[in-house]
């Protein structure tokens, strides 16, 4: 079979496999695009909820999705009609027991699925595979309850499920290696990405992009930082599409929360994955996001701009040192038509009033200032200084009257937007990738996933702007260790310890890819 941009070719349709017939348990916007992927395979689908309303429902829905794409271009009349006649919908479970795969998507509750998993093992054929699109329950606890646990395994696909292609492939400890390599094979062939996990608590990516929540709610927890700020760093700075306060408003500030206790139960309260105070309070408060109109934002108003546009006025700048990953900083002030001069140093930028300049490496200004005894400014890291669109800056006691002004005319020669932020150790772009990459370096570590598989996850299933260990290469595993060695000496020293491999790599000076 062949791709057409999010769909296979049903012109190719394969006929007599062991998958040939794909049940789909609930009618939820989950098991919508399952149902659809199914279908635009080329299988026969029984789709089942126990609801006929809603799978009727759930049935326009996927139908009327199909029939866009034909009247867009995208997909044959033809091949429409053979989709729409492959679906059969059933509220009795008893209909399923010629099905080769049946994927449950139904409420995250672990007695309500393994009492749905009992059933179905009365009427399933053995040799049929049973999968879960869990994302936060056990699969080992889940494969213990069946008769036959060999044919059992998650497969988490993400929403919405036509259009991002990660799959993650879950066996558990009893799950038969057929069960896995034919899992893998069939979302091979429906155009899905799979990688492979082993089932811990948030299987690969639940667990890695934690800290893309947390850390910006420990932030607003810490600092009372407007979130608007902290998304603008996030975006702007990082280059990721969405903030993650925005993010969580998106997702459901009650079902983000719930997501990070059951792992932060299932990991036995380690302190990375601890809830957030002020997340905690929009959910007691009923303040759910998008779908009550207010979470950390109003809806539908648009969120405001933010930060200040500084003209970049040419001056002079000596540059002390290296500046590690800000290097290309020096490019472009050069290309502003800054004067830069060159010494040696600890990688700084001094400027003549006497303000020194430096990227974050965890410590605060006041702190920076106190060792350097100088007036200081620290800015954050950035994923491409020379597209940058925000920057946050924290200013030193002694650097808010001294130079401050030219300071910032500095940073807007690579940053169209400046915000003055609290001076928070890491700030926010370094403190979020800095604990990205660990997490991502110690998921591979423990054997959850292969190295590459990693960089699959983040890149396909949530969108981020560069693989993790990739990222942590390019501004260097000793540079990331220091910011945060330099974070757990201020904030808590057991929520930032450092991986030991990504110490390790710091040490020998090799890649995260090689050293894990």
């Amino acid at each position: 079979m062949t791709t057409t941009g999010e769909f296979v070719d049903l012109s190719e349709r394969a006929t007599g496999s062991r998958t040939g017939t794909v049940a789909v348990l609930g009618a939820g916007a989950m098991g919508q695009g399952i149902a659809q992927l199914a279908l635009a395979a080329g299988h026969r689908v029984l789709w089942h909820n126990r609801s006929a309303d809603r799978l009727d429902r759930s049935g326009d829905i996927v139908r009327g999705r199909l029939e866009r794409l034909v009247q867009k271009g995208k997909l044959a009349e033809s091949v429409y009609r053979d989709a729409v006649t492959a679906l059969e919908v059933t509220t009795d479970l008893a209909a399923l027991a010629d099905a080769d795969l049946v994927i449950e998507s139904i409420a995250e509750d672990f007695d309500v699925k393994t009492e749905v998993f009992a059933a179905l093992e009365q009427v399933l054929r053995e040799d049929a595979i049973l999968a879960t699109n869990t994302s936060s329950l056990s699969v080992n606890a889940l494969s213990a309850r069946l008769t036959h646990p060999g044919r059992f395994l998650g497969l988490h696909f993400f929403n919405p499920a036509p259009l991002l292609p990660l799959v993650e492939v879950v066996p558990s400890a009893r799950t038969a290696p057929s069960t896995t390599d034919t899992a893998l094979d069939v979302m091979r062939s429906w155009g899905r990405q799979p990688v492979l996990s082993r089932p811990t608590p948030g299987f690969i990516v639940n667990r890695v992009a934690r800290p893309f929540y947390s850390e910006a709610l420990r932030i607003v927890d810490e600092t009372n930082a407007d979130p608007r700020v902290v998304d603008a760093a996030i975006t702007g700075g990082g280059g990721f599409r969405m903030g993650p306060l925005e993010l969580t408003d998106l997702i459901g500030q009650d079902v983000n929360l719930e997501v990070t206790r059951q792992i932060w139960n299932a990991m036995g309260f380690d302190p990375r994955y601890s809830p957030s105070a002020a997340q905690q309070a929009l959910v007691e408060s009923g303040l759910l996001g998008r779908k009550t109109g207010q979470g950390f934002y109003r809806y539908p108003d648009d969120k405001p701009v933010v930060g200040t546009e500084v003209v970049s006025t040419p001056g002079q700048v000596t540059v002390r040192g290296d500046l590690g990953p800000a290097e290309p900083v020096v490019g472009l002030l050069e290309a502003a038509g800054w004067t830069v001069t060159r010494e040696d140093g600890p990688g700084l930028l001094a400027l003549p009033s006497g303000v020194v300049l430096a990227l974050t490496d965890g410590r605060t200004a006041a702190v920076l200032e106190r060792d350097l005894d100088a007036p200081v400014v620290v800015f954050d890291l950035a994923l491409d200084f020379a597209a940058t669109e925000h920057t946050v800056i924290a200013v030193g006691p002694r650097a808010r009257t001294a130079g401050l002004a030219q300071a910032r005319e500095l940073v807007a020669a690579f940053s169209k937007r400046v915000s003055v932020f609290a001076d928070s150790p890491g700030l926010v772009v370094a403190r979020t990738v800095g604990m990205l990459v660990n997490q991502a370096v110690e998921v591979v570590a423990e054997g959850v996933c292969a190295a590459a598989d990693v960089e699959v996850a983040v890149r396909t299933g949530v969108n981020y702007p560069r693989g993790l260990l990739e990222w942590g290469d390019a501004v260097g595993p000793e540079w990331l260790c220091r910011v945060l060695d330099n974070i757990a000496a201020v904030i808590h020293p057991t929520r930032y310890r450092v991986t030991p491999s990504l110490r390790l790599a710091a040490a020998a000076g090799s890649s995260l890819s090689e050293a894990v």
